[in-house]
């Protein structure tokens, strides 16, 4: 519009003209867990600061268990430019050009979720992200801790030499397969669904997976030994297109990358409250808990970041990433 060419008589009529409507935005969030968990509700919470710190001109719509598709598929369809945004961990874009995100993913990395943050916060860090955004994907938020994975198994662990020979439900991912060959035992995947009827009947002896699903998959009453290892301690990144951000004005970028964190620190918080009901809940059941020695254990896996399966990494990508959490 090219007002200043026009009349001062016909700027007089337009000023009386309504306002045009500021743009409204409408974004589809994907996600793995139900809404009746700390995740769950820290999306619920993301969705009411949105609307309200838009002042209704940004409205989520929310698709738990993983109704927009899970993983790959949902960062397709991002990609093609739909107007989506999705969390997951780092692994999943690390496959996008930038394979050094993954390393976050590997086992005893972090000894708590004060080393992650610092890492997540690095120029290291945003230089990685950098390089998502020019393969297509924004990451709009990087501090909504997914959990610490833990490990429920049939007979008692306590050292890392005691998983030798025992078969371990692990996700089908390299980097989970790999950590837990790497502590002796013999990972198997399978479909989560499987595995209760698998502990029953002795096809594998543990699971590892965050307290919650731990107890909403109700293992704990076949396996009645938790190893509190956290041999990872997952941060999820929110994350959209680089056509959605960049198709967004300036005012409405702030305010959904400004809550989603927001958002991601009032999961945080609820996510430590119920790990720490669970284990109360869990010990009442029977099941006997075992806390593990981080640097014990952390030894026993440090052939992990020597694996052929991550050459793709840059070179002492290790002792870089323990240097920049203050670990040299």
């Amino acid at each position: 519009m090219k007002f200043f060419t026009f009349s001062l008589a016909m700027l007089a009529v337009t000023s009386l003209a309504p306002p045009v409507a500021a743009q409204d935005t409408t974004i589809s969030v994907g996600f793995g867990p139900v809404m009746d968990t700390p995740y769950g509700k820290g999306h619920a919470e993301w969705k009411r600061l949105l609307e309200e710190n838009s002042g209704g001109q940004m409205t989520l719509e929310l698709f738990p268990s993983d109704q927009l598709g899970s993983g790959r598929q949902v960062i397709d369809q991002m990609l093609l430019g739909e107007p989506i945004c999705y969390s997951t961990d780092a692994s999943f874009f690390a496959e996008l050009g930038v394979p050094d995100m993954s390393i976050v993913q590997a086992p005893f990395l972090f000894r708590n979720w004060e080393e992650a943050d610092l890492l997540f916060a690095s120029d290291w860090w945003a230089g990685l992200e950098d390089q998502l955004a020019e393969n297509g994907v924004k990451i709009i938020a990087n501090n909504w801790r997914y959990g610490a994975r833990q490990t429920l198994t049939t007979r008692k662990v306590e050292h890392p030499e005691d998983f030798s020979g025992m078969k371990i439900r692990a996700p089908q991912s390299t980097i989970y397969v790999k950590t837990f060959e790497h502590l002796g035992a013999s990972p198997t995947p399978m479909a989560l669904g499987e595995v209760y009827t698998s502990l029953q009947q002795g096809v594998i002896d543990g699971l590892e997976n965050p307290l919650s699903v731990i107890w909403g998959g109700k293992y704990h009453e076949t396996a009645k030994y938790l190893l509190l290892d956290n041999h990872m301690r997952t941060v999820n990144l929110m994350a959209c297109s680089t056509t959605l951000w960049d198709s967004l004005p300036p005012e409405q970028q702030n305010v959904l990358a400004e809550t989603a964190r927001d958002a991601g620190n009032f999961q945080n918080e609820l996510m430590t409250k119920t790990d720490a009901e669970l284990l109360e809940k869990l010990k009442a059941e029977g099941v006997t808990v075992t806390e593990a020695e981080h640097d014990e254990f952390s030894r026993a896996a440090v052939s992990f970041f020597e694996d052929p399966a991550f050459s793709g990494w840059s070179p002492d990508l290790h002792k870089k990433v323990l240097g920049l959490i203050g670990r040299d």
